[in-house]
């Protein structure tokens, strides 16, 4: 221990003692060896100064017994007497020339020192420094050293000639966030930064100390260790406590506490100066009895006998504190043992020491809390005796660098230090036995966390985006929430409790630097996202209690190297990402692996399925598995389930797994044969098989050409079809030989090991071969290779394979599917004739017929070819749908030319060229030739009777021989005015077509037979002003079934004098002057002629496409709109005699103000989003025809009446938000009503119909004038915030099937519009109780954060109407004994009265 030594001159003082040894020689040891080693050490010697001014004076420090020094991180033995001069022997040190020494008696480690804020000293002048926390250095050179000191020291002078009571302690503290006590580190011959305490006392024991009399400048009276610190501009307050309970206080003016310095405080007390009672507030200014009137920046209150420190002055304190405020309340008592609120946003407060009577803090609500956002908060203080820790206490006190919890402190509430981002480490003291959500969540700086034996629960994101290297949690905890270390990026290490059984979903989720955990020996849950993207986390051991693993639970752990599992159901993306796992171990338990499960592990050699039936394998659960491994994969399975997981798991096998006995035989290098996967290897070939299984072992052995012959003739000899399997053999060469070809006894075939390519023709005419799996690597099919294999009904086709060749698989009648994906390239005739339903078509390179006469194949999808060569899909008479795609520009001659169910067909925006017949004889019922088709071919869509509507496209110019010749549902053809030559028969044999117009100038031929036999056509409407030219028989036979008048409509009768021949039978007349071409009219009212350009002014315009061709395009949709917009009064826009280009209305009104009213176009069926938001409709009918997109009337602000269609059955989200709407009537159709549908409307009444089963969230929020509300007994669903902000609800009635009523749907934020205050009056007409959904405590009424229902309406008339049936006193009780009975709580308020009937 070090102690000050009496020195009787004048200006020397000593702290420490130590015991001069002059019998011991130092010694100097000798490098490089292990000894023992003595070091001399004298004690140094300081500078005596004081608080008003320096005081000269040397101040000798000395040794005490019992010190010890540090050396090389080892300690010496203690020293058994004091003085100026010590001898310190190490039994074992390296040696060496020199040491660096640090005296500490105190601190975790030798360099780094530790004052304590508690301090003690036994008597008067028996100082205590080292065990105080007295740190010093220097460096031993040849055996001794100087003592140099790194802290600072206070030199009590205190006395009293009337002070009789003995002195219990002296309290100093300083005011400006200064630290003068607590930890720091050595470093380049000085402490680092402190973190630790403003305040330090020193105490005298149970019984104290005699003040002496008088001063004396040479003798120590008491002394205390402090860190360093610039106190310049700091107050410094003494409290001085005596053992009769009188205190004495004293303020000065701080100075500069120097390293190695001592600062002498002399202070006469007199008696009469002593306070037993009353409160006392230090500041700069000194000690008052009154609150000071200026801010403050720094405050200590001392209350004394029954004097406590009142709720106004608090507040008053709270109200006045200048920037940096330091307020020190520690030595106060507070007039209740609650904290308020008064400190809540304070950013200027620095520093606080809470009362020291305080146990909890005022409740706080969401956005409150006794210290929330105090942002420069960088110190708190808390007594002994606090119990509670509240809601959102010190949440978001981004600058609080410490706290040290009470050991009281039994309860720590939400978010109480969320945010806290300088909170470095934290104990949490014993007793405490939850951690509740969000405690320290967002501590980005946390980095320790001591948890107490008595932690039994930890909540969701208690520590999320910590700083936490690791953690340990106790034994006791046997509840973890999800995702309490989530985004722990430094979190390196986590204990779980051995007793844990469920580890949460996203529990370590993103918790990147993570390496080690342990596998709780009972556990059997992991959720979802629990190890998430660990990259960097070890192998893990799951123990047998294991029952399931949830989604992604430890997908992207890409550390891991093995993975060995047994439970019923691996879940979908359970190991996503384990690039790095060589080997997989899946247990007998394991029945089903999710979608993803183990895609993306890349290095993967073997996987090992102990299960005898073949676990179900979700889509790609092992998607690109292996794909880095150079040598062999192996699936290993039990023997006897051989063929269930070759058939089961071929997305495994297709990658390149080989499939292999578990226990497998040991066997020498050669070549090996079976017939059964139960027998075992023999190095000859079996007699009789239907199976046939050859193996090679060792790096040399292979088949040869010969003794693969000797197979082949062994199977071309049985009597049944054989499956050959070569996928554990190797043969001499890596291309699959052609001997196989048009063997009759093959049945299926696995192909060597080590096959690279396949010979052409090597499988050709093999009729009995029913299975192939291509090997991985292989990249070519060639010309023929299963040709004519009649009975192949299962082929694997691996992602290497790139061409299929000519012929390839012609004739595979029996294959049925395959993967295309892959393939670049496909021959002529390459799948022609075989049984395939679809195809997913991705090659870029197709050849003529490669799909012909596949009278299976009912979908087709084409990728990014440019050109669908000729009779591709000929003859495929299943396909009934076909979409070009963009890439495509030219179909070839027949290409789909006798797909008789063809009826849709949708042409890419590429394509410009359709060749002869290229559709012809198909089924198709409709027909729109895009703008990009320039030219046909020849019967190009010939006999398609069904077409029931034909579009040309722009690009058009000449339609071409028999282009459409026979049809016999179109009544009307328009032939745009793009259109310069009809060719010959191209619409013979049309037998509906009743009227053909020809549209503008253009036309100048139109061929031979062009409309022969259109029996019924009765009208020709010729708009060119000049004839074109026409064969005698273009319209041979037309007309011939008309009974009455027959009439050709031409611009000019004289002009057509040269159709006289053609128009046989028909009459020849004059365009009347009201024909209309083909076109866009718009006019004013039904009385005005139509015309093409849009009227200046108009109430209501009226527009007309004209012609069968003519679609309105969104630009000139958007022109009306334009025009409308521009008027200086609203208008009405009626498109009934529209056909516009989509189904779709679009959203050109969008935000015009003009438009009071729309009609539809013919062929709307539903509208875009936003389609009239803030428009300026006064009134709408919704139309049962129409699909509504979200927003369709949003914002209208004149909107006032709305007419529901019966038929209609949803009303969209954000439909009718901000409309002035009053009164609503819903059609019993309307089922569900969608988010925000009427937010913010001015409802006063709503009639919800007989049908609604869903009110989507927020439906009513903000409908401040709706007082009641009644739900149909269809009413299954409320959502969150429906009816939040409906301040003057005040009754409402749930029907007899209401299941779901979620949270917040009666309650809100105030940005909401807040709760429903009035809801006073609730009648629930469902004897099974509805489910309450909570979120975080919050309900439908309220709770947590949240305002309740009904808060404003007196208690005695909040009342629950529910069925007498449930009655608690002679029924069910359903309500009082289900999450209703909340309500009827003191937080709630509500009263259940059972008198609903029935």
């Amino acid at each position: 221990m070090k102690n000050y030594l009496y020195i009787l001159c004048a200006f020397l003082l000593a702290f420490a003692g130590c015991t001069k040894d002059a019998d011991v020689e130092p010694i100097a040891p000798a490098p490089d060896e292990n000894a023992q080693v003595v070091l001399t050490g004298f004690s140094g010697r300081g500078t005596r100064t004081g608080f008003g001014g320096a005081e000269d004076g040397a101040v000798p420090f000395l040794w005490s017994a019992d010190d010890y020094i540090w050396a090389r991180n080892t300690r010496s033995e203690a020293i058994a007497e004091g003085g100026s001069q010590a001898t310190f022997v190490f039994e074992s040190l390296e040696t060496a020339d020199t040491y660096d020494v640090f005296y500490n008696l105190t601190g975790p480690a030798a360099a780094t020192a530790l004052i304590p804020a508690e301090q003690t000293q036994q008597a008067a002048g028996e100082l205590n420094l080292g065990q105080n926390g007295d740190f010093g250095y220097a460096t031993a050179q040849n055996g001794t050293f100087t003592l140099e000191h790194a802290t600072s020291y206070v030199w009590f002078d205190t006395y009293s000639s009337d002070v009789t009571s003995n002195l219990l302690s002296i309290t100093l503290s300083v005011s400006g966030g200064q630290t003068i006590a607590g930890e720091a580190a050595f470093a380049d011959g000085k402490l680092g930064d402190c973190k630790g305490s403003s305040s330090v006392t020193l105490s005298f024991g149970e019984e104290g100390v005699a003040l002496p009399s008088q001063s004396n400048d040479t003798d120590v009276f008491a002394a205390m260790v402090l860190y360093p610190a610039d106190l310049s501009t700091a107050t410094v307050s003494i409290v001085y406590k005596f053992a009769d309970g009188s205190v004495y206080l004293q303020t000065k003016s701080g100075k500069t506490l120097t390293p190695g310095h001592t600062l002498r405080l002399s202070t006469q007390i007199a008696k009469a100066d002593c306070k037993s009672s009353g409160a006392f507030f230090m500041t700069e200014a000194g000690v008052a009895e009154e609150l000071p009137t200026e801010p403050i920046g720094y405050l200590k209150v001392v209350t004394l006998g029954e004097s406590t420190l009142s709720a106004e002055e608090l507040t008053s304190i709270a109200g006045n504190l200048a920037n940096g405020a330091v307020i020190d309340l520690g030595e106060a008592t507070f007039a209740t043992t609650e904290f308020p609120m008064d400190f809540t946003r304070k950013t200027n407060l620095q520093e606080i020491a809470l009362p020291r009577n305080i146990q909890t803090f005022t409740p706080s609500t969401y956005n409150s809390g006794a210290f929330y956002g105090c942002e420069n908060l960088t110190r708190v203080t808390f007594p002994e005796g606090l119990t509670a820790i509240g809601q959102n206490c010190f949440r978001n006190c981004a600058k609080l660098e410490s706290i040290e919890l009470p050991s009281s402190v039994r309860t720590l509430d939400i978010y109480a230090f969320y945010g806290c981002k300088l909170l470095t480490s934290v104990v949490i003291p014993e007793g405490v036995e939850a951690i509740p959500r969000f405690l320290f969540d967002s501590c980005t700086a946390l980095t320790d966390v001591t948890l107490p034996s008595t932690l039994k629960s930890i909540g969701a994101e208690a520590f999320e985006a910590t700083g936490l290297e690791e953690i340990t949690i106790p034994e006791s905890v046997t509840t973890i929430e999800s995702s309490v270390f989530k985004n722990c990026k430094s979190l390196e290490r986590i204990q779980f409790p051995d007793a844990l059984t469920a580890i949460p979903a996203n529990l370590c989720n993103a918790c990147s630097a993570l390496t080690t955990i342990n596998m709780p020996s009972k556990l059997e849950t992991v959720g979802n996202d629990a190890f998430y993207n660990c990259g960097k986390l070890q192998d893990v051991t799951f123990p047998e209690t294991l029952k399931s693993l949830d989604e992604r639970s430890f997908g992207g752990c890409s550390a891991f190297t093995r993975i060995i599992i047994d439970i019923p159901a691996i879940a979908n993306y359970a190991f996503w990402n384990c690039a790095n796992v060589t080997s997989i171990d899946l247990g007998e338990k394991v029945t089903s692996i999710g979608r993803n499960a183990f895609i993306s592990a890349s290095n993967l050699q073997t996987i090992t399925c102990r299960a005898e039936n073949a676990p179900s394998l979700g889509n790609s659960a092992f998607g690109s598995a292996g794909s880095k491994v150079e040598g062999a994969k192996i699936l290993y399975v039990p023997a006897a389930s051989y063929d269930t997981y070759e058939t089961a798991w071929t997305d495994v096998t297709s990658q390149g797994y080989a499939l292999q006995d578990i226990n497998d035989q040991q066997l020498t290098d050669g070549i090996y044969y079976r017939a059964s996967r139960e027998t075992d290897w023999v190095p000859t070939l079996p007699a009789t098989f239907t199976a046939l299984y050859v193996r090679t072992v060792g790096d040399d052995a292979a088949l040869t050409a010969s003794q693969f012959n000797t197979v082949i003739t062994k199977i071309s000899a049985q009597s049944a079809p054989v499956t050959l399997d070569l996928n554990m053999a190797k043969f001499e060469a890596t291309e699959f030989p052609t001997g196989l070809a048009g063997n009759a006894k093959l049945g299926t075939i696995k192909f060597f090991e080590n096959t690279a390519s396949i010979a052409a023709g090597a499988f050709k005419g093999c009729t009995a071969l029913t299975k192939a799996t291509v090997p991985t690597g292989v990249e070519i099919i060639g010309e023929s290779t299963f040709e004519g294999c009649t009975a192949l009904a299962s082929l694997t086709l691996p992602s290497s394979v790139k061409t299929v060749g000519d012929k390839a698989f012609k004739g595979c009648s029996a294959l049925v599917e395959t993967s295309l994906s892959a393939i670049e390239n496909i021959g002529t005739e390459a799948f022609a004739g075989t049984g395939l339903t679809s195809a997913k078509i991705s090659a870029t390179t197709l050849g003529e017929k490669s799909f012909r006469d596949c009278t299976e194949l009912t979908a087709i999808t084409l990728g990014s070819a440019t050109t669908i060569p000729a009779e591709m899909f000929a003859g495929c008479t299943a396909i009934t749908t076909v979409t070009i795609p963009a890439s495509v520009q030219t179909i070839g001659a027949s290409a789909f030319e006798g797909c008789s169910k063809l009826a849709t067909l949708t042409l890419g925006s590429g394509v410009t060229t359709l060749g002869d017949r290229a559709f012809a004889d198909c089924g198709l019922t409709a027909l729109a030739l895009p703008d990009n088709v320039t030219t046909l071919g020849d019967g190009a869509f010939s006999n398609n009777p069904n077409i029931a509507t034909l579009q040309f496209g722009a690009g058009l110019t000449a339609i071409s021989d028999n282009a459409f010749a026979t049809n016999d549902a179109i009544e009307n053809l328009t032939i745009p005015k793009t259109i310069v030559t009809i060719g010959a028969g191209s619409f013979s044999d049309w037998s509906k077509l009743t009227k053909l117009t020809i549209s503008g100038n253009t036309l100048t031929s139109i061929g031979s037979k062009a409309f022969e036999n259109a029996a019924l056509l009765a009208d020709v409407y010729a708009e060119p002003t000049t004839a074109p030219a026409v064969q005698a028989d273009s319209f041979s036979g037309a007309g011939t079934s008309i009974q009455g008048s027959k009439t050709f409509h031409v611009a000019s009768v004289e002009a057509y004098s040269s159709w006289t021949t053609a128009a046989s039978g028909y009459t020849m007349e004059a365009l009347g002057p009201d024909y209309l071409s083909e076109g866009v009219y718009y006019r004013a009212s039904g009385e005005d002629p139509w015309k093409s350009e849009i009227p200046q002014t108009f109430t209501t315009l009226y527009v007309k496409t004209a012609g069968d061709n003519t679609v309105m395009t969104a630009e000139q949709m958007k022109t009306v709109a334009d025009a409308v917009k521009a008027l200086a009064a609203p208008a009405t826009v009626d498109f009934s005699e529209v056909v516009y280009e989509s189904e779709t209305f679009p959203n050109s009104f969008k935000s015009n103000a003009n438009l009071a009213g729309i009609v539809f176009p013919q062929n709307v069926t539903k509208t875009a989003s936003a389609a009239f938001q803030k428009t300026g409709m006064t009134s709408v009918t919704l139309l049962k025809g129409i699909s509504y997109g979200s927003n369709a009337f949003d914002s209208c602000a004149s909107l006032v009446s709305v007419t529901v269609e019966e038929g209609v059955t949803e009303i969209g989200n954000y439909m009718f938000q901000n409309t002035k709407l009053t009164d609503v009537t819903l059609p019993n159709s309307v089922t569900t009503i969608g988010s925000n549908a009427f937010n913010s409307c001015p409802l006063t009444t709503i009639n919800l119909g007989a049908g609604v089963v869903t009110i989507s969230d927020y439906a009513f929020q903000k409908c401040a004038e709706l007082t009641e509300i009644t739900f149909p007994d269809a009413t299954e669903t409320i959502g969150q915030n429906a009816f939040a902000g409906c301040v003057k609800l005040a009754k409402v009635s749930f029907g007899k099937n209401m299941k779901t009523i979620n949270a917040y749907s009666f309650t809100g934020t105030s940005y909401m519009g807040g709760a429903c205050p009035l809801l006073g009056d609730i009648t629930c007409r469902s004897t099974t109780p509805p489910t309450l959904k909570d979120d975080y405590g919050t309900g439908p009424f309220g709770g947590s954060w949240y305002d309740h229902a009904g808060k404003d309406v007196p208690a005695e008339n909040r009342i629950i109407h529910l069925p007498k049936s449930t009655d608690p006193v002679g029924g069910t009780g359903a309500y009082a004994d289900s999450s209703w009975a909340e309500l009827a709580t003191d937080a709630y308020g509500f009263t259940f009265k059972y008198d609903v009937e029935g």
